[in-house]
This record gives C-alpha cells, sequence and structure tokens, in this order.
C-alpha cells in the first residue's frame, strides 16, 4: 500500500511575471535627452511646500500672570457741553456683555499639526516620513553619542523625504502620460500580486488582513503602493528608453556577463494535502507490523476521500488543509514555497504540479515512498 494519498492544487506557474513594456505615444516622447520634457511650462508639476512641523505642547503647571487691563480709550470732552433738543430723548449707548475666555487645561499635551510638505493635490505627513523609517531608525546604535545618533537620524529622515517627494513627482507623470491600457496592464500585475499574497498567507484574504493588521499595515494601501511603483516603473521606461542608444554587442557583453539574471528556471508553487501513513500508526510504535501498517494506510485513505469529498463541495483548500491534512505546511493552508522542476521528492507529485493549471486540483495522489 502506498504511504502518501495527497490532493494538491497549483497556485502560481510560474514566478516573477514580468511588468510588459510600456509605450508612451511618440508624439510624447523626447528623441534626446537634451529636449525639454515640457513644451508648455504650466506643465510642469509644482511642488508646494507648506513647512508645517508637528509640535508636541506641554503647557507649564504654574498659573500665567494675568495680562495687564487693555488701555480705555477716554472721549474727548468738547470745551462746551452739548444740550439735546428739548424734543429729542437722550440715548445711552447699550455695552455687550462681557464673555468669558474658554478655560485653561494645564498639564495637558495637544498636536498642533501634521502636516509637512503638499506636492501638487498630494500631501506628505509627518507620519508617512516616520512609518517608512521605522525599521531603519530602530537599527541605530542608541548607545552612540547623542549628537551622533541625532545626525545619523537626519540623514535617514531627508533621504526618506526627497524619496517621498521624488516618487510623487514620478507618479504624476505616470498617471498623466500613461493610456488607458498602460494602467490597465498595470492593475492586472496588481491582481497578479494580491494573489500571491494570498496565497502566501494560507489562502484566504481575511488571514492575509490580519497578518497585515498585526504589522500596523493594511491591506488596500500595500497594494497601492504596488501600483504607483509599477506605474512609475513603466512610465520611467517608455521616458527614457528611446533615448539610450544600445548595439547589439553591447547587448551581447551584458548578457554573458550576467547570465545568472538571465536563466529562469521552470517554477510551480502548490497547495497540497497529505495524509502520510506514518502519522496514523500508534503512538511511540518504532516497528509497527503489517497488520498496523495496513490499519494505518486505510485511516490515511479515508482522511484524504473526505478530504476530496469536501473541496468538492466547494470548501476552501487552505481551510480543508489547516483542518485535514498531516502534512509539514498543513498550518500555513498547506501552501509550499516555490519549487523548480527537479527538485520535488516525489515524481507523482512534480508531475501533477506542472501539469495543472492554476486553480485546478488534481485526482488523489499515491507515492511511493
Amino acid at each position: 500500500m502506498p504511504p502518501l494519498a495527497s490532493n494538491l492544487k497549483p497556485l502560481r506557474p510560474e514566478q516573477p511575471i514580468p511588468l510588459e513594456n510600456l509605450a508612451l505615444p511618440d508624439a510624447e516622447i523626447p528623441t534626446h535627452p537634451a529636449e525639454q520634457p515640457f513644451s508648455d511650462p504650466a506643465e510642469e508639476p509644482v511642488i508646494s511646500i507648506t513647512l508645517e512641523p508637528k509640535l508636541d505642547l506641554q503647557t507649564s503647571a504654574r498659573e500665567p500672570a494675568l495680562p495687564a487691563p487693555p488701555a480705555t480709550e477716554q472721549p474727548t470732552v468738547p470745551s462746551k457741553p452739548l444740550t439735546p433738543l428739548p424734543d429729542e430723548p437722550t440715548v445711552l449707548p447699550e455695552t455687550a456683555p462681557a464673555v468669558a475666555p474658554p478655560p485653561i487645561e494645564y498639564g495637558r499635551r495637544e498636536l498642533v499639526t501634521a502636516s509637512l510638505l503638499q506636492i501638487n493635490d498630494r500631501f506628505l505627513t509627518v507620519e508617512d516620513i516616520l512609518q517608512a523609517c521605522t525599521h531603519r531608525l530602530e537599527e541605530l546604535n542608541p548607545s552612540i553619542a547623542q549628537e551622533s545618533f541625532r545626525k545619523q537620524t537626519q540623514r535617514i529622515l531627508e533621504n526618506e523625504l526627497r524619496r517621498q517627494v521624488s516618487e510623487s513627482l514620478a507618479y504624476a507623470e505616470a498617471d498623466r502620460r500613461l493610456t488607458d491600457e498602460q494602467k490597465d496592464r498595470v492593475e492586472e500585475e496588481v491582481q497578479t500580486v494580491l494573489r500571491r499574497m494570498i496565497a502566501e498567507a494560507g489562502g484566504s484574504r481575511e488571514r492575509l488582513e490580519a497578518m497585515l493588521a498585526q504589522e500596523g499595515r493594511d491591506l488596500q494601501t500595500d497594494l497601492e503602493k504596488q501600483r504607483r511603483q509599477m506605474m512609475i516603473q513603466g512610465y520611467m521606461q517608455a521616458r527614457f528608453e528611446p533615448a539610450i542608444a544600445t548595439s547589439r554587442r553591447m547587448l551581447w557583453e551584458t548578457y554573458r556577463e550576467n547570465l545568472s539574471q538571465f536563466t529562469a528556471h521552470k517554477a510551480v508553487q502548490m497547495q497540497i494535502i497529505a495524509a502520510p501513513i506514518e502519522t496514523f500508526l500508534p503512538e511511540g510504535t518504532a516497528r509497527p507490523s503489517e497488520t498496523e501498517r495496513q490499519a494505518a494506510a486505510t485511516r490515511a485513505k479515508t482522511t484524504i476521500e473526505q478530504a476530496a469529498e469536501a473541496l468538492q463541495s466547494g470548501e476552501d483548500f487552505g481551510d480543508v488543509a489547516r483542518r485535514v491534512s498531516r502534512g509539514l505546511m498543513a498550518g500555513k493552508g498547506g501552501v509550499w514555497p516555490m519549487m523548480e522542476a527537479g527538485n520535488f521528492r516525489e515524481v507523482a507529485v512534480e508531475t501533477a504540479a506542472f501539469q495543472l493549471k492554476e486553480g485546478q486540483i488534481s485526482e488523489i495522489l499515491q507515492t511511493e515512498s
């Protein structure tokens, strides 16, 4: 009786899938680097900078000195008092009631503002900069001198600020110049990234969102970052490639010097529900008898058949794997990392993995070892 039975579901046939070359309309691409990129100065992106540092104020616990009373203007007294006419009553001006100032809360911290920069219609905040620098700031050695620590921190923040400003300007140009067809192509790549992220999280979008939330991230923000990077990459490629002169000799030399970068091996990622016979033997059995092995094989077969029925009824593959599988990746929804052809332990599993299309589920496989 073969010792292993499993269902297999390939997730991706090959990895990675490069973004297709994007080409802008010829009329909008300069033919020489020396040409001005904008025919109309009004088209140039404008950085409107508003330096509004984030202030964290601590009010004093001491009573502030009372302000001096405002000086009152003395009315001018004429040399001779004016006497009203007998039939005109004297009208006295009405005095508005005094309004009490709001009470002062001492010792309370107050966030005044968090704005940092405005680039066209996008605002960069202090949080945007700090969040992107979190890991680099945490890696700084806290035992160094205070002045050195301050300079390193300032350098990290300034570099990140420049990077985000440059990225914002490039994205604005990409969004303005790329065609709808090119943007649709970018969106397809973003969806490919999303499917890969879900697969690596065990096949569940909810699980992926929960994992990101634990890291202080959210899925939509991560996908938007991916979208922006892809659009910038496509725009820069289409913008500058026409100005780069290359010869066949240059291409050949580059290829030979970087041969490993141009060599791609066929690979696939899978989800597997496994039921190894050894996991059904009585606990502590070092040398099982033939009867014990037969009983364990029967239980393994029953388990994998129940999993197949659950999949046929429409249940999620990852949920079934977490509940039923006894393989190494059961806790991750049966998801295995990318594997190249020739690196599989079982030939039957490798054959099925590369024959199935993405999303298909195999029949029950029985292995030889």
